[in-house]
């Protein structure tokens, strides 16, 4: 499992338009272990960003393990679009100005992903848009 800058930047500003899974390997059954997807949403016919071979034991694990890939984006994205020196900066965030975090994958949102994941073993981040609105 492996992630290009410009995928990081596309989840991180695109905090409404994500899908996120947990998803037990095939033909295990219960002894299967679980892997993740992330994808764009529906909009986006749920293009794939990121995935893994299944690693983790249980569903909290793998839940875990898109918490911290979240975070490590969520933390290089905000350096990377406040570096005004940045080319792909200028671009996305003129004047390397703070990064306005509601309009990107923020914290509180990485929270609601995670109890999401750990209670139906995926989130979309477009309902809980639709939902706030």
């Amino acid at each position: 499992m492996g992630i290009t800058r410009l995928t990081a930047l596309e989840i991180f500003t695109n905090p409404n338009d994500l899908r996120l899974s947990v998803v037990r390997e095939e033909g295990k059954g219960e002894s299967g272990k679980y892997a993740i997807l992330i994808t764009r949403g529906p909009g986006h016919s749920f293009k794939l960003l990121l995935s893994s071979q299944p690693f983790a034991a249980t569903v909290d694990e793998a839940a875990r393990d898109i918490g911290e890939i979240l975070e490590f984006i969520r933390q290089n994205a905000t350096k990377d679009l406040e570096r005004p020196d940045d080319g792909l900066a200028q671009f996305l965030n003129p004047g390397g100005q703070p990064v306005d975090q509601s309009r990107v994958l923020n914290e509180e949102l990485i929270d609601r992903i995670l109890i999401e994941l750990r209670a139906h073993r995926f989130a979309d981040t477009c309902q809980m848009a639709a939902a706030r609105h």
